[in-house]
């Protein structure tokens, strides 16, 4: 089956996000699904890497300081926007060479990232000693990755401005993306309003006291797109400012994803005369994470540490 949507003409979308996100298993999943042709930046990358007759090493080490070599990657993607049939392209700057995709990030905290790194071994091109050294590594490359694209391209990968969907994969599976795509792609390629960030309810801290304890609730896997709560991101790490109960309801129902909008650590909180950084350093009650956790029936993998 081609990308659900209208088919009166060819449907792109663009895959990109954080490292260990899960951008490649989500993708091969939504291929296999829709039986759709893929592209992916590493894939270009190895052709180039053939066709001037270099290793890997010498051609990325090329690449940090020849901007054509990017420019050869970009004009690859340029090519594939001319297909006349569906395709999936995954790559960090192929949501911004095809600006008529539908553009996808997924995210997910370092922290998160460091543990599926560390416990994936076939991801292991190098020896590591620890999830820890695999955190450092990841957040001085997220910083690398940040100054470089700043620098070639202008924009900022941290802006939510350049996607048309926005998935956090911590604490869900990547057959739950890929269904969350699933349903959310028609809404798009018809043009109707979707909301942008999508994250699992269990990924949501609470900031105030737990009131709601019940269990159990058959809803619909849809009953909770329309109004979506709203937090705190600090680093992927997510404060609830308003929708404790949306956000329980979920969990006990068993919904794997709701939207939710989001306020950045500078900006304001409306209605709290404070930013959002010192909303989560005030709010962060452990006490409160702890009988949310025996309510709701789970832990969370992570608790947050404010610098």
């Amino acid at each position: 089956m081609p990308i659900p949507g209208p088919s009166n003409a060819p449907k792109i979308i663009s895959l990109t996000g954080d490292p260990g996100s899960g951008k490649s298993t989500v993708r091969t999943i939504l291929v296999q699904r829709w039986g759709v042709a893929y592209h992916y930046a590493g894939a270009v990358f190895r052709d180039l890497v053939a066709k001037r007759g270099m290793t890997l090493d010498e051609f990325n080490a090329k690449g940090s300081d020849d901007l054509s070599i990017d420019r050869e990657v970009d004009a690859v993607f340029k090519d594939l926007a001319k297909t006349d049939s569906d395709l999936i392209i995954e790559g960090r700057t192929a949501w911004h060479i095809l600006p008529q995709s539908f553009k996808i990030k997924l995210t997910v905290s370092c922290e998160q990232a460091a543990q599926r790194i560390y416990r994936d071994k076939t991801r292991r091109s190098e020896k590591v000693d620890s999830p820890e050294i695999i955190l450092q590594s990841l957040r001085l490359r997220i910083a690398a990755d940040a100054a470089r694209y700043r620098s070639l391209y202008g924009f900022d990968l941290e802006n939510d401005a350049n996607f048309n969907l926005i998935i956090d994969t911590a604490n869900v599976t990547p057959e739950e993306v890929a269904n969350l795509i699933d349903r959310l792609s028609p809404r798009f390629f018809s043009g109707e309003h979707t909301e942008l960030k999508w994250i699992a309810p269990r990924s949501l801290y609470p900031s105030a006291e737990t009131k709601v304890t019940g269990s159990g609730l058959e809803l619909p896997p849809d009953e909770f797109d329309q109004t979506p709560v709203l937090a705190v991101d600090y680093d992927r790490h997510y404060l609830i400012i308003d929708g404790h109960t949306r956000t329980s309801k979920a969990i006990m129902a068993g919904v794997p994803f709701i939207p939710v909008r989001t306020i950045k650590p500078n900006e304001d909180v409306f209605g709290k005369h404070m930013t959002g950084i010192q909303f989560f350093k005030r709010h962060l009650n452990p006490d409160f994470i702890q009988e949310w956790e025996e309510v709701h029936g789970f832990k969370f993998p992570f608790i947050p540490v404010v610098s």
